[in-house]
């Protein structure tokens, strides 16, 4: 059956009401690392406040409830995670309330909850890993050790990888992802200089951005990002944070996929 949401979910949400001032709300998506707030008022609830929405709707006069996303889809706990990832997609949403089987409010599940948790189950498993894991992996090293450690380990697995940073605004983001991904990848050997494997990069890449642009929309950032070739397929993950004046990114992962 795989893991419940009630596995993988964030148990302690912050809830506010819709009241409350927006720059209340903000500075809570801020201590919360911009995790989603929910809005409830007597146990129920009447809506949920994202990031996005403070960026889009922004007026220093207005109060929760102008703001927030009213008639809010939920997952019940029983729910499996590829259920919650397939409505996380299908929704072009990034956070999903969960509730019992009284309906009512016990957690949040978010796309950070589900990447955490393919990363956490494949960690404990002594089998090969898989090509998308393994470049989830190599994305969120933070030293050249750990670089260099989740290289071998790659390379182990029947697989080529490279790692490489990228930081631009909005407008250079898509040009900067792929353009620094296709060199990398160049360089160290992972893709020939044939159009086909670049332009097979280019389309993993364009699923990266693309993730991007639907969760920080009009935002640049700095990312961290891998690029693996194994089995005919590319893949490429990118970790890092996206930033606007009004709400600094937490860190988040994205992947994306092409034929190779």
């Amino acid at each position: 059956m795989g893991l419940l949401v009630s596995d993988v979910m964030t148990k302690r949400v912050q809830k506010i009401s819709r009241k409350a001032s927006v720059e209340d709300v903000r500075r809570l998506l801020l201590a919360n690392e911009n995790k989603a707030i929910l809005v409830l008022e007597n146990e129920n609830l009447l809506g949920i406040v994202s990031r996005t929405d403070i960026i889009k709707r922004y007026d220093e006069s207005a109060c929760v409830e102008d703001i927030m996303t009213p008639d809010v889809f939920t997952i019940n706990a029983g729910n499996t995670v590829k259920d919650a990832a397939k409505y996380l997609t299908e929704k072009s949403i990034t956070s999903i309330p969960v509730i019992d089987n009284n309906n009512k409010v016990i957690g949040l599940i978010s796309t950070q909850d589900v990447i955490k948790d393919i990363v956490n189950e494949n960690e404990s498993e002594d089998s090969l890993m898989s090509l998308e894991v393994m470049t989830i992996h190599l994305a969120m090293t933070k030293n050249r050790e750990l670089e260099e450690y989740w290289i071998q380990k790659a390379y182990e697995n029947g697989f080529k990888a490279v790692i490489t940073q990228v930081g631009a605004n909005s407008e250079k983001l898509a040009i900067k992802l792929r353009e620094s991904a296709i060199v990398a990848a160049i360089a160290k050997g992972v893709i020939s200089e044939s159009q086909r494997e670049k332009i097979a990069v280019s389309n993993a890449v364009r699923d990266v951005y693309a993730q991007l642009n639907l969760i920080n929309p009009g935002l640049g950032g700095g990312f961290k990002m891998a690029i693996a070739v194994g089995n005919g397929m590319v893949t490429v993950s990118a970790f890092g944070r996206s930033g606007h004046a009004l709400a600094n990114g937490p860190e988040q992962i994205v992947i994306g996929y092409s034929i190779l």
